[in-house]
């Protein structure tokens, strides 16, 4: 037995086949009867199918009338220039090939337009394989201009449902358990059982409802991550989110640990940065689901940078044995007692972080952030807005990071355009009958990797053979007239729009019997059933083709090498970012190109995981491999955008014709830190060779904490010695942490890595 409500949520499909089912006869008997031309009755029972069927806009009656405006222009279009385009079979395949490439592209926009995709090509197709001139073209659009007449209020006023968005009100319970940790961090040098206790309840809570939200993340295929400003900000949250999570939680190495900030907030000024944060996540989650009153992190701006002048204050006064052999042991504790400054650090900038990408997803405009190039601008607002506000929002900018074979779009585009193009030249170059039902089954039955469609088209062609005995038995018998045809009809219309949730099988049975019944009823006969059957195994062998010529490894390949690619670039990132600051050269320009390639890896990472989700068939990389590997490739990126607010805030304020080249103890901490980063770089190289071609994950790197607490003290008492060289001493501390952060972070990658890597040494086809 069948559970609907569990392969229907909602009773979503149910709803849309009744509205088919009774909106498709009714148009289709307009255009054969009232109006009295096939062409105009073929157009409207198609059209009718294509926008209630293949077609199901989420959202208020609003924006969903706007978009079903947006699909009957294109559609008009469409069938203009297809029919024109008909005439000669050469413009007709490389029209087919430009117009569905371009089609299948512009999925990248939304959600929305993803939604159209199916029924904007069935709406070319349709009219490129069935030849036509000039003059057929009226009669072609007043039966689209029928369908879309009856078939829009059907589809806003005819058993409507209304999607919830689920992920905005998680995002907000997540802010809310962010918010609960920080209130209840212990402040001080001690912490009691009880607050700890209480710590660690509300950080078990926050991993609860993070642990929910990447579920939702991870069963949402189609995500919010569009091109558009508002919804990259939402795509953005999740990130964030993590980060934070990943900054509350303890360390890398000791799980045990309680989630004290790695540490404890010791200072008055560090509890007033944890508390103005913890306000500010109550004000993001309360944004996110009243949709309005964005939230302003001034107060968080501002404690943060009195939380960085009594850093100053305690750098020159910590203490450090002057005896060799303790010094592993006091650095570790000094590098403890510093911690809270990193993650503080890193806190308050992701913190302000998600709070303007709330303010940019919920559409508050006063609450955007002030133009950076101001000189008054808050620097945590002018790194934030230069952080959130993706450089490459502007349309050029757009096409040029998905025009290329590194994106899963472009290689579907691609995919997609092969196929249905030689389908229209197999269909016009041999004269098929009928055609369009042979692009139409190249368009079924392909998908991203080439077993998926082999597998896809064995099963388009099991249903349409099943619905060639139905249909058979149903217009054969000498009885089975008029009258009959349009009593089961109805029954078969429902099917063919509700079948395919249960299978594909039973849907193309459906559509087969639905389309043998429409061609009878036009006079063709029952022979038309054998016409599909030819048609479907013609169309299902030229997707097949297609499959296995381009990119036949699917999404789970492409996800991999965008993996490698987002910690390639997000590291070189970070390494501008230390080169630059110990060069003390201008950031803006030296970081300008490295931050658009991070930003544009991860934008091709998330729709490599979006599109691999969404893959039939079983998934060869495990989901709880790729929430890890894809949250470290997002803690990476976040580390180098994090570890440059502070680089700017230190050295914004270093004193003109200060050589800190000239300090012994900073040169030789410079040094170290390079060796640092050269051998974290190593390991994330070869990170991202594993995951791109299958090579070997090395071992973790782990900082010599001998060799840092054999600087520790020089550092220290050239500090108190000289105020100016508390500043750069400070930024070698932070690049420290973020350093040892990124160290600690490799032992949590490599058995996830490691896995993905021995996938990519299997061939494909095994």
């Amino acid at each position: 037995m069948i559970n609907i409500h569990v392969n229907d949520p909602g009773h979503v499909a149910l709803r849309r086949a009744g509205r088919v089912a009774i909106v498709f006869p009714v148009a289709f008997a307009i255009g054969n009867y009232a109006v009295g031309d096939t062409s105009t009755a073929l157009y409207c029972a198609f059209g009718s199918f294509g926008l209630l069927s293949l077609t199901d806009f989420g959202g208020r009656r609003k924006r969903r009338l706007l978009y079903y405006c947006i699909l009957g222009v294109v559609s008009v279009v469409n069938i203009s220039f297809a029919t024109l385009c008909s005439q000669v079979l050469a413009v007709s395949i490389a029209s087919m090939a430009v117009a569905a490439f371009v089609m299948l592209f512009a999925g990248l926009i939304n959600a929305y337009v993803v939604a159209m995709t199916s029924a904007m090509l069935l709406m070319y197709v349709l009219p490129v394989t069935v030849p036509g001139d000039i003059d057929t073209i009226p009669y072609r659009l007043a039966g689209f201009g029928i369908a879309w007449a009856l078939s829009v209020p059907a589809a806003l006023f005819l058993w409507p449902y209304f999607s919830r968005n689920v992920f905005r009100p998680k995002a907000a319970q997540a802010c809310e358990a962010l918010a609960g940790v920080l209130e209840a961090l212990p402040v001080g040098s001690a912490v009691s059982p009880a607050a700890g206790e209480e710590a660690a309840r509300r950080f078990q809570a926050l991993r609860d409802v993070l642990s929910a939200l990447r579920q939702q993340w991870l069963a949402t295929p189609f995500r919010p991550t569009g091109t558009t400003e508002a919804e990259r900000a939402v795509a953005r949250l999740m990130n964030e989110l993590d980060w934070l999570y990943g900054l509350l939680a303890p360390p890398i190495g000791h799980p045990d640990a309680p989630p004290v900030l790695y540490g404890h907030v010791r200072t008055r000024e560090d509890a007033a940065v944890v508390g103005a944060c913890a306000v500010l996540l109550q004000d993001c989650g309360a944004a996110l689901i009243e949709l309005r009153h964005a939230p302003r992190p001034q107060r968080v701006a501002e404690s943060a940078e009195a939380a960085l002048l009594s850093l100053e204050r305690q750098l020159p006064k910590l203490a450090v044995p002057d005896h060799p052999v303790d010094h592993q042991a006091q650095s570790t504790e000094w590098l403890t007692a510093l911690a809270p400054s990193f993650r503080l650090r890193a806190l308050t900038y992701t913190t302000a972080s998600l709070a303007a990408d709330v303010a940019v997803a919920i559409g508050d405009r006063e609450a955007a952030p002030p133009d950076p190039r101001q000189a008054d601008s808050p620097r945590l607002w002018r790194q934030v807005i230069e952080t959130t506000t993706p450089a490459l929002s502007g349309t050029w900018d757009s096409l040029r990071r998905y025009l290329t074979p590194r994106s899963v779009w472009f290689r579907n585009s691609v995919r997609g355009a092969v196929a249905l193009a030689g389908a229209v030249a197999v269909a016009g170059g041999f004269d098929l009958q009928h055609g369009f039902w042979v692009v139409l089954a190249a368009l079924t039955v392909l998908r991203t990797k080439a077993s998926g469609t082999q597998a896809t088209a064995l099963r388009a062609v099991a249903g349409t053979l099943l619905g060639f005995v139905i249909g058979a038995a149903i217009v054969y018998p000498d009885w089975a007239d008029g009258d009959f045809l349009w009593a089961v009809w109805p029954i078969t219309i429902f099917f063919a729009a509700w079948g395919g949730t249960i299978s594909l099988i039973l849907g193309q049975a459906a559509f087969t019997v639905m389309v043998v019944i429409l061609f009878n009823l036009l006079g063709e006969g029952w022979r038309v059933a054998v016409v599909r059957i030819e048609d479907v195994l013609i169309g299902c062998a030229v997707a097949v083709g297609a499959g296995f010529l381009f990119w036949p490894h699917g999404a789970g390949a492409a996800l991999a090498d965008r993996l490698a690619a987002a910690y390639r670039s997000s590291v070189a990132l970070l390494a501008a970012v230390l080169r630059g600051a110990a060069r003390r050269a201008d950031l803006a320009n030296s970081l300008a190109a490295p931050r658009r390639a991070a930003l544009a890896d991860s934008a091709l990472l998330d729709d490599a995981v979006r599109q691999y989700l969404s893959e039939h068939g079983t998934l060869r990389l495990s989901k709880e491999d790729l929430v890890i590997l894809i949250g470290g490739a997002s803690r990476v990126r976040m580390i180098a955008h994090s570890l440059l607010d502070a680089v700017r805030a230190n050295t914004a304020e270093l004193v003109d014709g200060f050589d800190w080249q000239q300090v012994s103890a900073l040169g030789a901490y410079e040094d170290l830190l390079s060796r640092d980063l050269t051998a974290v770089q190593a390991w994330y190289a070869a990170l991202s060779d594993a995951l791109s071609s299958g090579g070997q994950v090395l071992p973790p790197y782990a900082l010599d904490m001998s060799a840092h607490g054999c600087i520790l003290g020089e550092l220290r008492d050239a500090a108190a010695a000289d105020n100016r060289v508390i500043r750069p001493a400070l930024t070698l501390v932070l690049v420290g942490q973020h350093l040892d952060y990124l160290a600690r972070l490799e032992g949590r990658l490599e058995p996830a890595a490691e896995r993905v890597a021995g996938w990519r040494r299997v061939a494909w086809w095994r």
